[in-house]
């Protein structure tokens, strides 16, 4: 679908360890995708275990996010035999989708794992509907664009496609680094090193400096030395555009960047998904935390002087401004921006006109009409700065706490809302059900019937009872962390005639000990309303509701979950599927 009614593009977060993996789920990403080991295009990458991929694939599913998995290299021919028998065990971990470039690794993932979803890489180099068409027949559900299409190119492509009845849907980059070569395609690194880009070895030979010879002679480049290294590419602006186009899935580049990287890009695309508008400091944390200077890329037709600006290949952070004077250790930065601003232990980079640099951390920053005086720290020469440098800021320690927090801080996490359903008639016993708005839930029932009661429960006092401290609500509100929307599957309480006790049997996934262990069981916040509470057919409040009933069951679930986790370490090496635990309460 495409226009004004068009879906939401899912949001699609990069994964190179557990920690981005935290920062991409607690800051709103619908999907992460992660390399698997030792095929992949990041070889300079630490690779994911096996034991890790899943645990991976378990955090995501408590949130609803999907997993993509990336084997998205070429293969040689000596590798079939090992990806053949890896194939089946990558399957069975559950990922939503592999990302896939070779397309005889396609055929084999066909013939191997033929329900495992397969989308096809950017390095696939998909720039027209035929081709998505083709690479459709090959069986992949999704293809990556070419990061060179324009966006009126991308519509025309999803136009033809739906033309032609085709129900490959689209994804493409909105963030992250540029490869100077169409679509990755890069032969360079290998030639100059024998390291393959393909292979994920690239050397980033794009950037290098490199000289410009014209007629014969030696060009003078000034600062503009790095002729082949484009700038990042940042697409805030063209977010509306890509869901009005149809386009399935707005991707993030980066599973070499930092968890703060990971969660800055996340929240601002987040942002602006869920229609808020950019914050001037949403800006400044996506640079600060990694640019090389930001772009449209190619969305909007080609603009090489702009996408290439070759002064620098690295991360330069925050453009501020200017210097305008120096004075006894100081340095006045005249803002770009009146919204700019620096404080003491940012990182300071001052770059001259000739590719000079200095730099170092700020230890005071006295704010002015337009600007800031800047004292930098001894370690920072400025001997040969002046006016006119350009000034950056590169980092900043309380911005990357403050995203830090996003995962790290309780309070600040992805929270899942929860409805409560509570059941109390005479005579039967109580049953209580917790439902996402996704559909996960958990039920409940049994203990002792329920008997008239002397005052009837209000709402108010029910709503009371289930957020309680007691663990009910780490249980079934399902806040904060890694809420356990999984813990329990079908929890069945039953009443034991024998001794008189009650007993729960359980099916309890394989993450409770993690979960248990690492603290990550948190508080929440529930809703029950009237109609929630046990109605008669004819509307009225049932009078007879034990409150006491509803207590009982608050307390049974308390004491499931209060479990030592040593008591649940056995746990951690089984499957889910193979797990069915006895406890006795």
């Amino acid at each position: 679908m495409s226009g004004a009614n068009a879906p939401k593009p899912e949001l699609l977060a990069p994964v190179g360890d557990m920690e981005m993996a935290l920062a991409a789920v607690h800051n709103g990403a619908d999907a992460v995708y992660v390399g698997v080991p030792g095929f992949n295009a990041r070889g300079r990458s630490k690779d994911f275990t096996f034991v890790e991929l899943r645990e991976l694939v378990r955090l995501c599913r408590l949130y609803g996010v999907k997993v993509f998995f990336a084997l998205n290299i070429l293969l040689f021919e000596e590798e079939l035999e090992r990806i053949a028998a890896l194939l089946p065990r990558l399957a069975a971990l559950g990922a939503d989708a592999w990302i896939v470039q070779d397309l005889g690794l396609a055929a084999l993932a066909r013939e191997l794992c033929p329900d495992q979803p397969l989308h096809a890489s950017t390095q696939a180099t998909a720039t027209s509907a035929e081709s998505v068409l083709e690479l459709e027949r090959f069986g992949f559900s999704q293809v990556v664009l070419a990061r060179e299409m324009w966006l009126k190119e991308i519509e025309a492509t999803a136009k033809a496609l739906r033309a032609a009845g085709s129900k490959a849907e689209l994804e493409c980059f909105a963030h992250g680094a540029l490869c100077v070569a169409f679509s990755g395609q890069c032969l360079t690194s290998e030639s100059f090193g024998g390291r393959s880009a393909n292979r994920g070895q690239c050397a980033q030979a794009c950037r290098l400096e490199y000289s410009l010879v014209v007629d014969g002679k030696k060009a003078d480049l000034g600062e503009r030395r790095f002729l082949v290294s484009p700038r990042d590419l940042e697409s805030l602006d063209e977010v509306d555009e890509f869901r009005r186009i149809g386009v399935k899935t707005l991707k993030i580049e980066g599973r070499l960047k930092s968890p703060e990287y990971v969660a800055a890009a996340t929240r601002a695309y987040r942002d602006r998904l869920d229609g808020k508008e950019t914050t001037p400091e949403e800006l400044s944390a996506l640079s600060r935390t990694f640019s090389r200077g930001f772009f449209s890329g190619w969305l909007h037709g080609p603009a090489h002087r702009s996408l290439v600006d070759g002064r620098t290949s690295a991360h330069v952070g925050e453009f501020l401004g200017t210097v305008e004077r120096k004075s006894k250790g100081r340095i006045f930065a005249r803002f770009a921006d009146p919204g700019a601003f620096v404080a003491p232990g940012d990182g300071l980079l001052l770059a001259g006109p000739k590719g000079e640099t200095a730099g170092g951390r700020v230890h005071e920053a006295a704010p002015e009409p337009g600007g800031a005086w800047i004292r930098p720290s001894p370690d920072c020469d400025l001997g040969q700065v002046a006016p006119g440098w350009r000034v950056f800021a590169n980092d900043s320690p309380a911005t990357e706490r403050a995203l830090r927090n996003t995962w790290r801080d309780r309070e600040k996490r992805r929270r899942v809302g929860v409805r409560f359903d509570l059941a109390v008639r005479p005579g039967l016993p109580p049953a209580l059900a917790a439902r996402t708005a996704d559909g996960e839930s958990a039920d409940a029932s049994g203990g002792a019937p329920c008997e008239a009661a002397r005052t009837p429960a209000s709402a108010e006092w029910m709503r009371e009872e289930l957020i309680r401290g007691s663990k009910l609500h780490h249980l079934a509100e399902i806040h904060n962390a890694y809420a356990v929307r999984e813990v329990l599957y079908d929890r069945e309480i039953v009443r034991n005639e024998h001794d008189g006790q009650t007993e729960l049997v359980a099916q309890i996934v394989q993450h409770v000990y993690y979960l248990c262990l690492n603290g990550h069981i948190e508080c929440g916040h529930g809703l029950i309303s009237d109609d929630e509470l046990g109605l008669h057919d004819n509307g009225s409040r049932d009078t007879d509701t034990l409150s006491l009933a509803a207590g009982e069951l608050v307390r049974i679930a308390a004491r499931v979950l209060s479990h030592e986790a040593h008591e649940l370490k056995h746990l951690s090496d089984l499957l889910v599927d193979d797990l069915l635990v006895l406890l006795s309460l």
